[in-house]
């Protein structure tokens, strides 16, 4: 039973991480930050008051704890021979990647979206037009955001990637 449940949320709360990575690194924040100071709101919103960052982090640490036990469930006894198998180091590759990918977006991306936003509202109460070290500070901080949003979906991507066809190998 208590396999069941970690696959019910490993594959479910995956599919919705892999999936807000992707739109958010290739459509949503592209688009948000093509949309000059009118995407600052719309970026305060998700981060600030929808708290988007802090529900796809836990999402992110509940996936990469939950496929961790089942990996450790499924290594354990026959002198770790499945974790030998070509299954298992497939598992073991997906499950690296997650985790470089939940470690990057808890300490890099969340920090980045929620300084954005605490900085975009900053900016939009400074008037016009807003002070040239402020907006500075938040094309450096867009750039981070946009780099660190490309690397976390790749990764997440190639951990799925992994993950969907290792017990077939």
């Amino acid at each position: 039973m208590l396999t069941l449940i970690l696959r019910l949320l490993h594959v479910v709360l995956g599919a919705i991480w892999v999936g807000a990575a992707f739109v958010v690194a290739f459509f949503l924040f592209p688009s948000i930050r093509a949309s000059g100071p009118a995407g600052g709101a719309v970026m305060r919103q998700i981060a600030g008051v929808r708290r988007m960052p802090v529900y796809l982090t836990i999402i992110g640490w509940i996936t990469v704890l939950s496929g961790l036990a089942m990996y450790l469930h499924n290594s354990m006894g026959a002198d770790n021979a499945w974790g030998g198998t070509a299954a298992g180091i497939t598992y073991a590759v997906g499950g690296t990647l997650a985790i470089i990918a939940i470690m990057l977006g808890t300490f890099w991306n969340r920090p980045t979206a929620e300084k954005m936003s605490a900085l975009g509202a900053k900016l939009q109460s400074a008037g016009t037009p807003p002070p040239a070290d402020m907006v500075s500070e938040m094309t450096r901080l867009q750039d981070t955001f946009s780099k660190a949003s490309t690397i976390v979906a790749v990764l997440v991507l190639g951990a799925a990637a992994a993950m969907s066809v290792a017990r077939y190998l």
